[in-house]
């Protein structure tokens, strides 16, 4: 991976095997970057996240994720070549939200189409989730589908099924 510093803004660069070059933003404040830098979810001055920003390509959703608000945004089509490559930066920054989470979290689920591979990493981030302390109460799922799309909802049922976290559907019209 490639890190390239600007002053108020990290981005990283993941180069993806099917050719693609994933920009992740993380913003908020950070120093410029040295050699052997902390590269850190957090601020190295407070104890608060940064959020993270991934913008779509063509086989990849958008990702908007905000530890302030709690408001967790995954969106688009998913069909990455490699899906662990693309989501390794998503599920870390999960893995340090749910240490110290907003007071409410809401993961918002907005898909045309997602593979297989990507259904597998859905589950990694609904379990992750659930590690919150008292998630059934802190945590809701909402899932959007159009209402021209019943198998979207259906694959939203099956995640409801096998989460304690509640799951809200939203239909959207298209």
């Amino acid at each position: 991976m490639i890190y390239k510093a600007h002053y108020k803004n990290w981005h990283r660069f993941c180069a993806l095997e099917d050719g693609y070059k994933c920009l992740v933003k993380i913003q908020g404040p950070r120093k410029r970057l040295r050699k052997n830098a902390n590269l850190s979810p957090f601020h190295s001055s407070q104890d608060m996240m940064n959020e993270l920003s991934i913008q779509p390509t063509k086989t990849t959703p958008t990702i908007e994720l905000n530890p302030q608000t709690g408001i967790l945004e995954i969106g688009g089509v998913s069909i990455p070549e490699n899906v662990s490559v693309f989501y390794a930066p998503v599920l870390d920054w999960l893995r340090d939200y749910v240490k110290k989470p907003a007071e409410r979290t809401v993961l918002k689920f907005n898909f045309d189409y997602f593979n297989t591979a990507t259904s597998k990493i859905f589950m990694e981030l609904i379990t992750e989730l659930e590690s919150i302390k008292d998630s059934a109460e802190k945590c809701t799922i909402e899932w959007h589908y159009k209402a021209s799309d019943p198998d979207m909802r259906e694959a939203g049922e099956d995640y409801a099924l096998i989460t304690r976290i509640p799951c809200h559907f939203l239909q959207e019209e298209g």
